[in-house]
């Protein structure tokens, strides 16, 4: 069927989405419609050409949630034109307007989001017929605040609109009882529902490109905000990146046309993500699809051979884009560049290792940069090739393992006072902050950097992450979630210690709160975790699946008990059993599922 009341607006002198865009807008002339259907023609067998070989879909097909009333629906009935009507939406989705008027003339509303000046987005455009109509774009746009222009002559009968997305939800949840924290958490789930569909996308309004460094972080999140199902888009995204591999350079943004994304860094880190959906999920494909590309590409990169760089790597400027490595300036280039190759580099050992592959290669480069890499380490100011040390590359060497632990303190002070690190960088200076130790400084750095974002969010009703800590860019950004993981796993505390939850273990923190709660769906099923620490007492109550789970229960008292019993610190052979201990916690050994609750007391 053809309806002749769909129009080509590129040809009618309207503004037009900004050229990242794929998609055109909706442009419909309801005295047009073209109601006959057209005889159906045989264009090709299964199997023929234009189909050739049908590949079953890879990610499930998308979830729409039926048409619903905006929140302020009931307030518009009965509204006459000339105005603009504000739709609130209960949070930032992706959806499909309708609208039902009545009109005594051809007139023109236009359906505008939020983003559509910001981000030069799509933008849906109606022009009404005489008398009673209904109508629903069939294109999804995305927003909180859906704005109907209403022209003179039309009369509003009703306003809706439809939900639809990836089919997943926010299965995670995480609390410490603190406004901010709590609603950072709420705003990056809800910024990672909104940056997802066909692909992963590092925003909806603007371009809807799957660029590898952001989707990386995305698929962290997803581990503690959405159900398995989102696995998939990871796959396919892995799947995708082989495909559109070109003289062993990985592409940075697939699928793409025409021209060919290379940025080092986010291969890099794309690389070394691999590891990390492997370890969650247990997923071994992964490993074997990206195992040789991965390697070939590691090989593009050159060193120095001689100098005072001798044994370090050469930066390598990347294809089709400006030398990019994080949108923030000052990044030190030769301290990320070796930490980022690595990092990348022991996870591609790994790969080899699982998959059989002989990683003799690896090794080799991994020994030479770690002989060279403290040429770059300055006493009392961290690792620079500059005058002023870089907390992105002072962070990347604690992750990549470069640093060694005598190092910590000084690099925690760079990371401390330095804070240069943009929005999709914060997540490895976080991360790394975490991982040494430090959880309360972290927790202050998270605070000082996205208060600004998420008290203006709190104050317009605001639900999704901005692009850059200052308003600017794109109001829902993907790699602003990184939060999400962050705060459940290292505050709620899960994470696996073996591959696809084998083993893990729940430490929450309480460096600045004294209650912590957390949940996630895994590949094993749902874990959860509340824990509170006041004075002289401790309480842990887990819900757990099965495998070996380490639980740490805060010291603060001499005696434990679990589901009301009283457990000897010491070892034993019981499901549950006492483990080990440090200054502040002690640690049991839970063997298989089920709920317990772990209190600690002086007796």
């Amino acid at each position: 069927r053809k309806d002749y009341a769909y129009k080509d607006d590129t040809t009618l002198g309207v503004a037009q989405p900004n050229e990242r865009f794929a998609e055109y807008n909706i442009y419909y002339v309801a005295s047009e419609e073209e109601a006959d259907w057209q005889k159906a023609e045989v264009r090709g067998r299964y199997g023929e050409k234009p189909w050739n070989t049908l590949v079953k879909r890879s990610v499930p097909l998308i979830r729409e949630y039926g048409l619903n009333d905006y929140l302020n629906s009931d307030s518009v009935e009965g509204a006459k034109g000339g105005q603009t009507l504000t739709m609130e939406l209960p949070y930032n989705a992706q959806i499909t307007p309708y609208l039902k008027v009545v009109a005594d003339r051809e007139a023109t509303i236009t359906i505008l989001t939020e983003n559509t000046v910001s981000a030069k987005s799509v933008y849906t455009t109606y022009v009404t017929k005489v008398g009673e109509q209904e109508w629903e774009s069939p294109a999804w746009i995305s927003g909180q605040h859906i704005r109907y222009i209403i022209p003179e002559g039309v009369t509003v009968l009703s306003l809706k609109y439809r939900e639809s997305g990836y089919d997943t939800e926010i299965a995670g949840s995480f609390s410490m009882g603190n406004d901010f924290f709590d609603a950072l958490w709420t705003m990056g789930a809800r910024t990672q529902m909104v940056c997802i569909r066909e692909n992963y996308m590092d925003c909806p309004d603007r371009e809807r490109a799957q660029w590898c460094g952001d989707a990386t972080t995305q698929m962290r999140t997803s581990m503690y905000a959405l159900t398995p199902s989102s696995y998939a888009l990871y796959q396919k995204m892995m799947t995708q990146k082989v495909g559109f591999t070109k003289d062993n350079l990985l592409a940075t943004v697939c699928p793409i046309t025409d021209e060919f994304y290379e940025l080092p860094s986010q291969e890099l880190a794309g690389i070394i993500g691999i590891w990390d959906y492997y370890t969650y999920t247990g997923d071994v494909s992964v490993l074997y699809t990206m195992y040789d590309s991965a390697l070939n590409y590691l090989k593009l990169w050159k060193f120095y051979t001689s100098g005072s760089n001798e044994g370090l790597l050469r930066h390598k400027t990347g294809q089709g884009l400006p030398d990019w490595q994080d949108t923030a300036s000052g990044v030190d280039t030769k301290v990320c560049d070796n930490a980022w190759y690595y990092w990348a580099l022991k996870v591609v050992r790994n790969m080899g290792t699982v998959t059989g592959n002989d990683t003799s290669w690896q090794t080799e480069k991994m020994e030479g940069i770690e002989k060279a890499f403290d040429k770059l380490w300055v006493e009392g100011k961290g690792y620079l090739s500059d005058e002023k040390p870089d907390d992105r590359g002072n962070a990347l060497a604690v992750l990549s393992g470069l640093a060694s632990e005598d190092k910590y303190p000084t690099i925690e002070n760079v990371l401390k006072t330095t804070l240069t690190a943009s929005s999709y960088m914060e997540a490895y200076v976080l991360t790394a902050m975490f991982e040494m130790g430090y959880a309360g400084d972290a927790l202050d750095r998270i605070q000082t950097r996205f208060s600004s974002m998420v008290q203006t969010n709190l104050d317009r009703g605001d639900t999704t992450l901005w692009e850059y800590f200052t308003e600017m860019g794109t109001y829902n950004h993907a790699w602003s979630a990184s939060p999400v993981y962050l705060l459940s796993k290292y505050v709620g505390g899960i994470r696996p210690t073996r591959i696809g939850y084998a083993a893990y273990e729940i430490v929450p923190t309480f460096d600045r709160s004294d209650r912590v709660s957390a949940s996630c769906q895994t590949v094993k099923g749902t874990i959860s975790v509340t824990a509170e620490k006041k004075g002289d007492s401790a309480t842990v109550s887990v819900s757990l699946v099965d495998g070996k789970a380490v639980i740490a229960v805060p010291k603060a008292g001499n005696t434990v008990t679990v589901n009301g019993s009283v457990i000897k610190l010491k070892p034993s052979k019981e499901n549950v059993s006492y483990r080990n201990a440090d200054d502040n916690y002690y640690y049991f050994e839970v063997v298989g599922g089920g709920n317990y609750t772990f209190e600690c007391m002086e007796k």
